[in-house]
């Protein structure tokens, strides 16, 4: 009978992700990693050939993770209401930002600071395929904003560079989000869709 593994590979991304939250990405080695979780440093090359490998899987890990709380936000019907919609997606953000500050401290680091070149193929396509799903996603809210005569210069000042203004100054200071914010960033984001319906 097999051994189960006492450090599996998720766990060992968690790591990576806490010591990035605690020291930034110069305190991401594979020796700190292997220490947070009591793990042998061989235990780490195993599941992690190389530092680009963990970069790649925690870069994933969270992209994945705020990707779900977005599709999971996604309850209320496009079609039946895109500007309520788009509110709740950004609010999302929001949230997903308070639950998550490690992940979140990980994501607006943004994708180069992680070294994509160095990261395996099977990771990058990973990655590329995440955000082309997500991608598919967005366009059908995107598009349902647009239909109500709201120019797309709108659509994304509400959809990407409000939400993510809203909680970068946090975020780059290491503080808590503001729990008042998400509701904050959906009646803004709610405001300016509804002023320039035509």
């Amino acid at each position: 009978m097999a051994r189960p593994t006492k450090h599996d590979p998720q766990q060992l991304v968690d790591a990576a992700v806490a010591l990035f939250a605690a020291k930034g990405l110069s305190g991401v080695t594979m020796t700190a990693v292997a220490e947070r979780v009591g793990a042998p440093n061989g235990s780490m090359y195993h599941r992690f050939p190389t530092r680009g490998a963990l970069l790649g899987a925690m870069w994933l890990r969270a992209v994945r993770c705020m990707h779900e709380a977005l599709h999971e936000a996604a309850g209320v019907d496009v079609g039946e209401d895109p500007v309520a919609a788009a509110g709740e997606a950004a609010a999302a953000l929001g949230r997903w930002c308070l639950d998550h500050p490690d992940m979140a401290a990980v994501l607006f680091a943004g994708r180069a600071a992680y070294d994509p070149d160095s990261w395996p193929t099977a990771e990058r396509e990973q990655v590329d395929a995440e955000n082309r799903e997500f991608d598919a996603h967005a366009a059908a809210l995107v598009k349902a904003l647009v239909r109500l005569g709201i120019p797309r210069m709108v659509v994304d000042l509400a959809l990407i560079d409000l939400p993510y203004a809203a909680v970068r100054r946090y975020l780059a200071d290491s503080t808590p989000v503001p729990k008042a914010m998400p509701e904050i960033i959906r009646e803004a984001v709610v405001a300016i869709l509804q002023d320039h319906v035509r």
